[in-house]
């Protein structure tokens, strides 16, 4: 050990080590040099030292946090998940919040998603793309209490309190399913896994390796080979000599669909004339999941002048059946479903 020395007045000196050459193919190596025991004849001078630059006093009792970027979440027990601005830490602020139904004890993020562990009421999955508003896209109900997670992939471990090591497919979080489980000897309050292996911090029992290598489930998919079409019917009808006549058409799908099925529709002019024979409709419509069909209206106009039949068009566009195989109808040359109304004049 060596002692160093800067004189009065200046703020630098230099600490020289001599390092040993080979010729040996290694990995890059390095040490340390420390200062200690500084001296100042009694003025204020000292090593560097952790100092706080901020803090924020969460409402509840924060147990566990990620940050990711500027952005911390904190599972604070029975505050539920908070998820604070931390890029300045003298002022921190709160994003948002959701509160989990019992005790947020641990939280992972993987992209725009919180696996958060909450004690009697299992793994709970949220959205957190829009931190100001925080939905559930699904939960896990755990024998016991949910201490900690960690998930890779569509894997999620669960360290499950008296109920040990539970471990959970979340590759759809609206139907969560347990793989397997293994019930450690007292309380598994900690879960890490390393590859295949699953470190269990586990109470009075210590510290748990198990084995995490998941080959005794097969799975089976079952790949959908139903598609279903949706139309739109023609109308022909008398426009009625005052007032407004409703033409009512039929929207419908040749199959039911397990979700539901969403579509915009407007009305185009032909021959007739928005607004002087038929009023504009331009909207959304939709088909509840099992259902098969539903309406669309327009008012059309009436009068007593005697002209040809006239002619608009109501087309079907912006599709979503999320992610079903729904289609329109081929027709060419055009590609979206239009109904055709046909005003007829009635004999005077």
């Amino acid at each position: 050990m060596a002692s160093g020395t800067i004189t009065a007045g200046s703020t630098s000196t230099t600490i020289t080590v001599d390092v040993t050459g080979d010729t040996t193919v290694e990995t890059d190596e390095q040490f340390f040099v420390d200062l200690s025991n500084v001296n100042a004849g009694g003025l204020d001078v000292s090593l560097a030292s952790i100092t706080e630059m901020g803090f924020f006093d969460t409402p509840g009792d924060a147990r566990s946090v990620q940050v990711i970027g500027s952005t911390a979440y904190v599972a604070d027990r029975a505050s539920g998940l908070r998820v604070l601005n931390v890029s300045n830490p003298a002022s921190m602020t709160e994003l948002g919040f959701f509160d989990t139904p019992s005790f947020a004890y641990s939280v992972q993020v993987i992209g725009s998603t919180a696996y958060v562990a909450d004690s009697g009421s299992g793994l709970r999955v949220l959205d957190v793309s829009n931190p100001a508003s925080i939905t559930e896209l699904g939960f896990f109900a755990t024998p016991d209490s949910a201490n900690s997670v960690q998930v890779i992939g569509s894997t999620a471990y669960v360290a499950d309190g008296f109920s040990g090591l539970r471990v959970l497919d979340v590759s759809n979080p609206a139907t969560i399913t347990e793989l397997s489980f293994f019930d450690t000897p007292d309380i598994a309050f900690s879960v890490q896994v390393i590859g295949s292996t699953a470190y269990v911090a586990d109470g009075f029992s210590g510290l748990r390796v198990l084995d995490v290598n998941l080959n005794n489930r097969g799975t089976g998919t079952i790949q959908n080979d139903d598609s279903a079409t949706l139309s739109i019917s023609n109308v022909t009808m008398p426009e009625g000599n005052s007032g407004t006549t409703t033409f009512t058409f039929d929207v419908t799908l040749d199959a039911a669909v397990a979700n539901d099925v969403t579509f915009d529709f407007a009305t185009v002019a032909d021959t007739a004339t928005e607004g002087s024979d038929f009023f504009a409709a331009n909207s959304s419509g939709s088909i509840t999941a099992g259902s098969t069909s539903t309406t669309i209206t327009v008012d059309v106009t009436g009068d007593t002048t005697v002209e040809a039949d006239e002619h608009f068009f109501v087309g079907l566009s912006n599709l979503n059946a999320g992610g079903l195989s729904v289609q329109f109808p081929e027709r060419l040359p055009q590609r979206k479903p239009r109904a055709r109304f046909r005003m007829t004049i009635p004999p005077r």
